[in-house]
């Protein structure tokens, strides 16, 4: 309250005659330069030096692509390098009302581009080509460059829909269909009509080029409609992203769609999104929803087009998010096209039925697996998430996590008679930390979990607090790069104490902070003179970060696998390290712990398993695949040549049909499955219910599982070498 007095009390001094919307300028700055320097974890102060690298942010957030700006207008912005500091402080926020203007002045001059470039054909014979990385662009010097830069874009939007009616009417769906086969992605065209096939490749291309008008038309529309609401909100965030890329100012209709309760329903498609400039990405696929169960959608997805069914797709590129997901979200049954860019590079159309999240596809599963050479039984659990209602009963809540479903098929493994227990973890992107911290006490007796630090030092330790062990057998933990938050931390905890073999890549997503969404609004009953500013919106804020018990952070470089597979997604470079301005790792002081009484022999479990995976096809494929997306990804340019540019995709296809891993692993076998339906017994106090007799899917796919067969070899090794050591 005795902040808002003081900045109140500045404003009056300063703008006794401005108009209204200065007024809310100047509070909104003042009180977001005080949550930033006094409540973010890094304290970091609004100088210069900010100010020097949150300018190099606002021209990626004002023109990321550089589609809109000429150099000149780079150069008239740059006298706002060591002034954005100044701005905030004083609330007279001119870059802001400069770069919107500047922004809204070129868009309207591109809109006049576009429309004289695609009133005439192209020429798909000419060998020439188009650099799709802005980051290895440089603004256009005049405004011909410019020009020379939309046509090259929208040559290429245009030759993609006109070699999709193109191939419709040649009837060469079957390079897609293999496709389809090879990379289990349902690959869909853009819907062609019947009409479309009876056209000349001269109409083709006409009507393709009309597509794409359209599509652009969309996109200026949308851009006319921008104020100096939206002008603010991408000064402030170019501001936030240099504090991290997790902490972000929220105007209010922005807050509306930030949260997604992790036990609610979602009507939708079922992916959580992000912002990052002028695209917008995948953050999430959550378990159980429409996009997980349709299995092509994935992580680090950038969605680039957004179709009712079968209607002409809407260009979300330069979109705001708030905007983007009022055309993704629908009703239960109806379907949505989206056109997304792969992390390396491929463009497809996903095709999702919206529907309700089924909560409980993303509750934990178990499967007893037999190893057919050693006659070993494996428990393996699959938690794609952390979940916990938090509701209360009386509110209607379930009361139902993770934790408590993961000790039930502990327990019903010890029936079983398993020999291990698999728990897997991989695209496990977190959830609830209080099932990070009760989940590991199912594995070990009390001690603690995980140490979180606040901005202002202060350190809790967070501890196990049931001194009872459920499973006091071997453990393995399977993680991948999407596995992220109480997933490392579960594993993390584990690998401290001795407890489990972890197996996966060389890190996990690797962040370990914790963020806090801080309104900015204030009681307008203390101060009603100022209540025509509301509503102001709020700051996502990282306030705490995550500690091991021994001393280091989970935040940057995650966890690091003992025994360390090929990882299938290293060409994707995701993770918490490759974003800008992350906050690195560091360590405070590691906890004393009791570990657990049996060795893991690591060293020997690594020698080998190094000389299984070099011996095996499957990881041959999975190393040449890497090596396959990662130059694919490398590879920018795209030919504008139709000869050119199919050529290159066809074989594509081909290399992408040679490495396919479709085949069953012989030595496993499903012996039982244990699904929702098995938890409703006496252990969970409800009625029970038959076993389903026909395979689940879910369990059919770990028996093409490579990462799994070798899991289960390096915990037949450890109990060999257990029994040898005794």
């Amino acid at each position: 309250m005795k902040l808002l007095f003081t900045i109140f009390t500045i404003c009056l001094l300063f703008t006794s005659n401005i108009k209204a919307d200065a007024v809310r300028d100047q509070v909104l700055s003042l009180l977001i330069k005080q949550r930033l320097e006094g409540g973010h974890f890094s304290h970091k102060k609004i100088d210069d030096e900010l100010s020097k690298e949150a300018f190099s942010e606002y021209l990626k957030h004002l023109d990321y692509g550089k589609r809109f700006l000429l150099d000149s207008d780079v150069k008239r912005l740059e006298k706002y390098k060591f002034l954005i500091d100044d701005q905030i402080r004083t609330g007279q926020l001119s870059l802001s009302e400069d770069g919107g203007q500047i922004l809204r002045q070129r868009a309207v001059e591109a809109k006049a581009m576009v429309e004289d470039i695609l009133s005439k054909p192209f020429d798909f014979t000419i060998d020439e080509t188009f650099e799709s990385d802005p980051k290895k662009r440089n603004f256009a010097h005049t405004k011909e460059e410019l020009k020379d830069n939309w046509r090259r874009i929208l040559k290429l939007s245009t030759l993609t829909r006109y070699i999709s009616m193109l191939e419709d009417k040649e009837g060469e769906d079957d390079a897609v269909s293999k496709l389809q086969k090879i990379e289990h992605i349902k690959l869909i065209k853009e819907d062609v009509k019947k009409s479309d096939k009876k056209l000349t490749p001269k109409e083709m291309e006409a009507k393709a080029r009309k597509r794409t008008l359209d599509s652009f038309r969309n996109l200026f529309a949308r851009l006319a409609k921008q104020d100096e609401h939206d002008d603010l909100e991408r000064f402030f965030n170019a501001v936030t992203s240099v504090y991290d890329p997790h902490t972000s100012y929220m105007p209010p209709a922005r807050k509306e769609d930030f949260d997604i309760d992790m036990s609610g329903s979602l009507e939708g498609i079922g992916a959580r999104l992000s912002e990052t400039y002028d695209s917008i990405k995948v953050e999430e696929v959550i378990p159980g929803s429409a996009s997980w169960k349709q299995g092509d959608l994935e992580r680090e997805d950038q969605i680039l087009k957004v179709a009712q069914g079968s209607q002409e797709p809407v260009s979300i590129v330069g979109m705001r998010i708030r905007d983007a997901v009022r055309l993704i979200r629908g009703p239960k049954g109806s379907e949505v096209r989206l056109t997304v860019k792969k992390a390396d590079g491929r463009i497809m159309v996903i095709p999702i039925i919206r529907d309700v999240v089924e909560l409980k596809e993303g509750f934990a599963k178990g499967a007893v697996i037999k190893q057919k050479s050693t006659g070993k039984k494996t428990g393996y659990i699959y938690l794609p998430r952390f979940y916990r209602d938090f509701k209360p009963v009386s509110q209607g809540g379930t009361g139902r996590n993770c934790t408590d479903d993961v000790r039930v098929l502990l327990n019903q493994f010890k029936q079983e008679g398993v020999d291990n227990v698999v728990l897997d973890l991989r695209s496990n992107g977190g959830g609830a930390l209080e099932d990070a911290r009760l989940m590991s006490g199912l594995f070990i007796k009390n001690g603690p979990i995980v140490q979180v630090k606040e901005s202002n030092g202060n350190i809790e330790v967070l501890k196990d607090p049931d001194s009872s062990v459920v499973w006091d057998g071997p453990v393995a933990v399977m993680l991948n790069a999407f596995s992220a938050s109480a997933s490392e931390i579960l594993a993390a905890a584990l690998q401290d104490y001795g407890r489990a073999i972890i197996v996966g890549g060389s890190h996990t997503h690797g962040k370990g902070t914790v963020q806090k969404l801080i309104g900015l609004d204030f009681n307008p009953k203390f101060y009603p003179t100022y209540a025509y500013v509301l509503p102001l919106g709020a700051l996502k804020l990282t306030t705490q970060k995550f500690y091991r018990v021994n001393g280091g952070s989970t935040q940057e470089l995650g966890v690091a696998a003992d025994i360390q597979l090929p990882d299938q997604y290293a060409y994707m470079e995701s993770g918490e390290r490759f974003q800008d301005h992350f906050l690195p790792w560091d360590e405070v002081s590691p906890i004393r712990i009791h570990p657990w009484n049996k060795p893991l022999f690591i060293n020997k479990l690594k020698i080998k398993s190094k000389e299984r995976v070099s011996k095996s096809n499957e990881f041959a494929k999975i190393k040449d695949a890497i090596a396959l997306l990662t130059a694919r990804k490398a590879k920018t340019t795209y030919s504008l040549n139709i000869d050119v540019y199919r050529k290159e995709q066809d074989a594509a296809e081909a290399e992408a049909k040679r490495l396919v891993i479709d085949k069953e692993i012989v030595g496993l076998q499903i012996v039982k499955r244990l699904t929702e339906d098995e938890f409703k017994d006496s252990d969970r106090g409800g009625k029970k219910h038959k076993k389903a007799d026909k395979p689940s899917f879910w369990t059919d796919e770990l028996l093409k599982d490579p990462y799994l067969d070798e899991t289960l070899k390096v915990l037949s090794d450890l109990q060999n070498i257990q029994k040898i050591s005794k």
